[in-house]
């Protein structure tokens, strides 16, 4: 069993001002750009001058220029997926489940690699050339390595690697559980009213936090999903204030409005539960 963990599993010391659901959403778009142009740049910086500057010090330029561009895809591809996010939520039993992501963690641990590489090729290429190269160059090139490395192992602090196979969030009547089987894991149970404070950045990635009646946050990574922000709290939020609506969730019903909650606010849904009363509808298998 998981047990729900406080706030601290993301250190939260490290994380400070708190953004709404709205500005992240939009941040996520913004990231994308910027380090799509920054990373452009880098990459052309290495072609620029391949012919007056030495070779580790150019792998060093293209390979944070790679390493940008990858992250911004990742990023703006999640954005763009986030826009159809209903078609990852599917009814498994009596529950509601989103996920699994698998593809995404496969993509940040290919980005880490990228800086990896480049650490080893820039250290590879100062050891072949240091008959030719001035000491200072050398010394540069081994600094350049270090901060690669230094780098990949923050970009691998905060990812939620394991449990890939399960599915990122399940809603049933009792509760929310989040990133099962990670080191993220959390239960949330209904009936302790969490609701979605906003988010916090820790090593550079954003944390959504969620706040139950007795004042205890949980820090839930979502930097690594096709989920928007806003349509999280949605969730949330539909589901914390309304006991009836979770009766739903072992039938169809149930998974048409949590697909709605990606597109409609709270309150849309709720004239639709009670236009239906408290009817479930046929009961929906794995699909």
């Amino acid at each position: 069993m998981l047990l729900a963990r406080k706030v601290a599993v993301g250190e939260p010391r490290s994380m400070s001002k708190l953004y709404s659901c709205e500005a992240m959403d939009e941040n996520r778009l913004r990231e994308s750009y910027l380090f799509a142009v920054f990373g452009i740049i880098l990459v052309g910086a290495s072609a620029l001058y391949l012919s007056v500057t030495s070779v580790p010090t150019l792998v060093f330029y293209f390979t944070c220029g790679t390493y940008l561009v990858a992250i911004a895809s990742m990023q703006y591809t999640q954005f763009r997926c986030s826009r159809v996010s209903y078609r990852r939520w599917n009814a498994c039993g009596d529950e509601v489940i989103f996920g699994p992501s698998s593809l995404f963690v496969l993509w940040e641990a290919a980005s880490t690699l990228i800086l990896i590489v480049g650490a080893i090729a820039m250290m590879a290429l100062s050891v072949a050339e240091s008959g030719s190269i001035p000491v200072r160059v050398a010394f540069r090139a081994a600094a350049f390595a270090l901060f690669l490395l230094i780098l990949a192992a923050a970009s691998l602090v905060t990812p939620p690697f394991g449990g890939v196979s399960e599915p990122d969030i399940i809603l049933n009547s009792s509760e929310i559980v989040l990133r099962p089987g990670e080191r993220y894991g959390a239960r949330i149970d209904w009936s302790d009213r969490p609701h979605v404070v906003g988010g916090q950045r820790c090593h550079g990635r954003m944390f959504v936090l969620i706040e139950d009646k007795y004042g205890v946050q949980y820090a839930f990574p979502m930097f690594m999903l096709p989920l928007g922000y806003v349509q999280f709290e949605r969730i949330v939020e539909f589901y914390s204030n309304y006991p009836d609506a979770r009766l739903h969730l072992g039938h169809r019903s149930g998974l048409v409005h949590v697909r709605s909650l990606m597109d409609f606010p709270v309150l849309e849904i709720v004239g639709d539960l009670h236009a239906h009363g408290k009817s479930g509808g046929e009961s929906a298998g794995c699909r």
